[in-house]
């Protein structure tokens, strides 16, 4: 049977654009990305959207917990192959959430670009508690509700030690100078929550 259509299913921060690239050009298949998130569906045109037209066209398509769109998401699902991309070390993944969200740029900004002057202001200090609240929510829902509908489910970690992202356009976020200055202070945070 040949693959068509694929969700993945995915909290912040799990390498899941990687994966979705990896995806699409294993299968043939073009890569819609977060196609449901608030910055993108702004732009669409909902009135002349049609499901079943992107059922026939194929798809990646990857989904994050407050990115769920009814009824095309349950529709999505039913159509799909769907996989879950998640991350077991909650440290490393609160601490690239809160430098991707507090940096000067996202990821995909920093291609290329010299990596060795950047740092992260101060203004993350006082951010660590809402970022960890969103991402614990975040997470929660994945395994609670996203993880049963998958097919396959894949720690990040896990698809590092494989070196499944070899040989991909996959590159490792860039990490700002004060990096394990941040880190310390989410493990402190952290520590403190217990």
């Amino acid at each position: 049977m040949k693959i068509t259509n694929i969700v993945v299913l995915a909290s912040y921060r799990t390498g899941s654009t990687s994966f979705c690239n990896i995806l699409s050009k294993m299968y043939g298949i073009y890569n819609h990305d977060e196609y449901f998130h608030d910055h993108w569906s702004k732009r669409r045109f909902w009135e002349k959207f049609n499901i079943n037209d992107l059922i026939r066209q194929g798809y990646v398509i990857k989904i994050m917990p407050d990115q769920v769109r009814q009824p095309y998401f349950d529709q999505l699902v039913k159509s799909s192959v769907v996989y879950g991309i998640f991350r077991r070390n909650f440290t490393d993944q609160l601490t690239s959430y809160i430098i991707s969200n507090r940096g000067p740029y996202w990821q995909h900004q920093l291609k290329g670009k010299d990596r060795s002057s950047y740092s992260l202001k101060n203004n993350y200090r006082n951010s660590i508690g809402h970022h960890y609240d969103h991402l614990k929510r975040f997470n929660e829902i994945f395994h609670r509700e996203f993880r049963p509908l998958c097919r396959m489910c894949y720690a990040y970690e896990d698809l590092v030690e494989s070196k499944f992202f070899e040989g991909s356009d996959y590159e490792i976020s860039n990490r700002p100078v004060n990096y394990l200055k941040v880190r310390k202070l989410v493990e402190k945070f952290l520590k403190d929550k217990k």
